[in-house]
């Protein structure tokens, strides 16, 4: 009966046990990739490197595709908003240096091109600093440019004369050569005034007043800003200071009369004159220096006042008071518009 038993036990034991095919096929799959890595171990290195390489040529040109179009739209936002300010060479002088500064401003014939003009500001000493290269400059103006504590305000001369759609633009660039356009019209004159709070432009026709960033605040029309209606006088901005906007009437090459504005109020006062052509004006304490020499142009009365050693007169006019200084000078003490303002 016991050995029975154990023969059961025996057969038992020996039995094979029975797998199903599912669970034979995931042996089979493990045991492959178990070969695979432990085994064979370089094919899977393989396949990571070659996805690692991949991915990274991909990344390398998605950073090259997006700077270049940053590039291409900062450029494109650059020409359409500053009118292609054009910066071959970095500024020689210290951006703090220029600002603190009083500079004269020089324009110069582009080498290269010469539809730009290469913008130097120059100081007492003589030494020029290189600002800017911008294209379009009126450098035929009389009074193309102003400087103030970093900020650079230019005529632009847009289109041809001769058509009928040229136009002059007024141009504020700041320090870092950003442009920002306040004003377009056809033959524009301008004078900003120290604290660049206002900025005064004449057209010929009329005076606009501007505040620091190119808003019209107010506008005169030529009639109201001459003294005489029945002369074809013809009206000039000389100053802006911060209180006042100074205006000139002249007939030909005399001043005939000033006109101050007020800054705050915009009131008008007018002030009828006869100067000859040589005439200097001091704004601060309102007076007016001139001589009653013969214009220069006018070469025949010129050599007639040399030969005669005629006394020339020089008139030192208060607006205000209307009193008059007069001093009689030789004709080789002729004097310059320099020369006058030092009488004031």
């Amino acid at each position: 009966m016991q050995e029975n038993i154990n023969q059961k036990k025996t057969s038992v034991n020996k039995r094979p046990l029975k797998k199903s095919k599912e669970t034979q096929k995931n042996t089979q799959k493990e045991y492959h990739d178990f070969l695979t890595v432990t085994i064979n171990p370089n094919g899977r290195r393989k396949k990571i490197i070659l996805t690692f390489s991949i991915f990274l040529v991909i990344l390398i040109f998605s950073i090259l595709g997006t700077f270049y179009l940053k590039t291409k739209e900062t450029v494109i936002t650059e020409t359409n908003q500053i009118q292609s300010i054009i910066t071959p060479q970095p500024t020689k002088g210290k951006l703090s240096e220029t600002a603190i500064k009083d500079f004269e401003v020089a324009l110069k014939e582009n080498k290269i091109d010469k539809t730009n003009t290469d913008v130097y500001l120059k100081d007492k000493e003589g030494k020029e600093i290189f600002f800017a290269t911008i294209p379009d400059v009126y450098r035929n103006h009389y009074h193309p440019a102003e400087y103030h504590k970093g900020n650079l305000y230019v005529i632009l001369r847009k289109g041809k004369v001769s058509s009928r759609n040229w136009s002059d633009e007024l141009w504020k660039y700041n320090q870092l050569r950003q442009g920002l356009k306040l004003f377009t019209g056809q033959g524009i004159d301008f004078r900003v005034s120290e604290d660049e709070k206002l900025i005064a432009v004449e057209t010929g026709k009329e005076v606009s007043i501007l505040d620091a960033d190119g808003r019209v605040l107010k506008v005169f029309k030529d009639k109201e800003l001459i003294l005489n209606l029945y002369e074809e006088s013809d009206i000039g901005i000389l100053s802006t200071t911060s209180n006042y906007i100074w205006l000139s009437n002249k007939f030909g090459p005399n001043l005939t009369g000033l006109i101050k504005i007020n800054a705050l109020n915009f009131e008008i006062t007018k002030y009828e004159l006869s100067t000859g052509s040589e005439y200097a004006v001091n704004f601060y304490k309102e007076k007016v220096a001139y001589s009653n020499y013969p214009n220069p142009l006018d070469e025949v009365q010129v050599e007639e006042y040399k030969n005669k050693d005629l006394k020339v007169n020089l008139t030192v006019y208060d607006l205000n008071s209307k009193e008059k200084k007069l001093s009689r000078l030789q004709t080789q003490n002729l004097f310059t518009q320099s020369g006058l303002t030092k009488t004031l």
